[in-house]
């Protein structure tokens, strides 16, 4: 490189050690994740886990965990899991092998609690993280209702053991009484694995989640109603373990009108000892007093 000099002696010395260390100096890597005071940096800490969005119609995936807070919310608003059994106006009782019988699961009512009158267009929400296993659009007994599935897989072995939960089948050849049909080629076929299944019944309106869809713990999943077999406002809580995987296009029984369809996924549901049926209040009453020694 060729200088001109018309610069006095003291300039041109300092105006050549500017050239040279700037000719020097290391190059900037554009890769550099130190962001420059009062801006915010580009680059996603190294350590921080990449989400990924999965499908609709995609299996869940939970971090199984041995806190039992994330995974049991109340399934009415305004109503904590504690005072439930305050407003509990219909008892579960289990029913007979092969029969209909009894009252699966429990009812929830109240005319006046808190600042409500009437439970009518109370909001319902999901006790459970899952996926959406069957929707019911005014089909009797259960009116308008949803049943959401949480694989046990997702849940802790601590959890699961201090809940004595039932084991599924074996199957139950209903009973001549309950004029079931034949399912035997309608029974689900397990993989193995075993899930929580939880039917909330006697909803106002149809349900606006479609099966497949994924349901967090305390997401509104319709509102109290009083469809099918039902008298005044109230929500009707199953609570069944079965095979993993199962689902359910509706499902109807005691009237006329219902396919064979809807009958034989009806007694697969509630006779058949496939989805052992328990209380629903030993999953609520769980959250809030579990056994000694357990989370």
């Amino acid at each position: 490189m060729i200088f001109k000099f018309f610069y006095k002696p003291a300039v041109f010395l300092l105006t050549l050690t500017l050239l040279l260390s700037t000719a020097c100096a290391p190059a900037r890597d554009p890769d550099s994740t130190t962001p420059e005071v009062g801006t915010l940096s580009t680059h996603s800490p190294t350590s921080q886990p990449s989400r990924t969005i999965l499908p609709a119609s995609s299996q869940i995936t939970l971090t199984p965990t041995p806190l039992l807070g994330p995974y049991i919310c109340s399934p009415l608003k305004d109503v904590t899991l504690s005072q439930l059994s305050t407003i509990l106006s219909n008892p579960f009782e289990m029913n007979r092998p092969g029969l209909d019988n009894g009252h699966h699961g429990v009812d929830f009512a109240f005319y006046r609690f808190g600042d409500h009158i009437g439970m009518a267009g109370l909001p319902i929400h999901s006790v459970m993280p899952g996926q959406v296993a069957a929707t019911i659009t005014d089909r009797p007994p259960y009116g308008n209702a949803i049943i959401i599935e949480t694989p046990l897989a997702h849940l802790s072995q601590a959890w699961i053991k201090g809940l004595s939960l039932p084991e599924p089948g074996p199957f139950v050849e209903p009973q001549p009484a309950t004029n079931c049909p034949d399912l035997s080629t309608a029974l689900p076929i397990s993989n193995g694995e075993n899930s929580l299944y939880l039917l909330y019944a006697h909803m106002q309106f149809p349900p606006t989640l479609t099966v497949g869809d994924r349901v967090s713990c305390g997401q509104e999943i319709g509102k109290v109603g009083t469809t099918g077999q039902s008298v005044n406002e109230h929500l009707h809580l199953e609570t069944r373990v079965g095979p993993s995987g199962a689902r359910f296009e509706s499902m109807a029984y005691y009237d006329t009108s219902r396919t064979e369809e809807e009958a034989a996924s009806y007694c697969i549901w509630r006779v058949s000892n496939i989805f052992r049926l328990f209380d629903p209040m030993d999953l609520l009453s769980y959250r809030t007093s579990p056994p000694s020694g357990l989370p």
